[in-house]
């Protein structure tokens, strides 16, 4: 990578999610789980586009109970497990649908205003089964053209959220170094155990953030996305 690249940020990536994530770490009566599944029409759409195509002979397996999810703009695919929903808030919104860019917005607990913002962070959001009230989720940024920050800086940028952020575990996928943060964030509803995953590409760095209410668990999303994430 050319040394005139600026470097990658987990802070613009973290702080999307935390907004996204007010919305999810409310009462659990309102529909959490829906921001996955509110918008058949246009998230139908998203979800084709975000899986591989089953006659695509060269794409591998996923990692036994996973699937994948595509990010074409952060140039990769990554394993969730099966049953997750996926959604496109870009999608949603290009759509016109009024009635589903509106509960996509409640979903989220944010204004539709401000769900335009979310939707140009978030290439791609995939929601998991609902913890008391929290959906627990992954969602993928791209960012082209950039390089991969130190260790030290990731979680000093990172540590402007506001959470306690842990030490950060530098790694090798099949395609570049990576880079993992754990962070502790707590909401209103939730204390949420966040992973900010930074992963090396030809193109720039794509950066996924894992929000789970279990510790354990995030480890777990986060050791398959960087073991078996490949480039598209």
């Amino acid at each position: 990578m050319g040394e005139n690249r600026h470097l990658a940020t987990p802070f613009a990536v973290a702080a999307a999610a935390a907004l996204a994530l007010s919305g999810c770490g409310g009462d659990p009566s309102t529909p959490t789980t829906a921001a996955g599944s509110s918008t058949a029409s246009a998230s139908s759409t998203a979800s084709a586009s975000a899986s591989p195509s089953e006659s695509a002979s060269a794409v591998p397996e996923p990692p036994s109970g996973s699937k994948w999810v595509e990010a074409p703009k952060s140039g990769i695919r990554f394993p969730v497990p099966k049953g997750w929903k996926t959604t496109s808030f870009r999608e949603v919104l290009d759509s016109g649908d009024n009635k589903a860019i509106a509960e996509a917005a409640k979903a989220m607990g944010v204004s539709e205003s401000q769900l335009e913002t979310v939707a140009d962070q978030i290439e791609v959001m995939v929601f998991g089964p609902a913890v008391k009230g929290f959906a627990v989720n992954i969602n993928a940024v791209p960012q082209p053209g950039v390089q991969m920050p130190t260790a030290e800086m990731a979680k000093k940028q990172l540590g402007q959220l506001g959470g306690t952020v842990g030490e950060p575990v530098e790694g090798k996928t099949s395609f570049g170094s990576s880079l993992v943060i754990p962070y502790e964030l707590k909401l209103p509803k939730a204390t949420v155990q966040g992973r900010t995953i930074l992963l090396e590409t030809e193109g720039g760095v794509a950066t996924l953030t894992v929000s789970d209410t279990s510790a354990k668990e995030a480890d777990a999303l986060a050791r398959a996305i960087v073991e078996s994430s490949t480039t598209i």
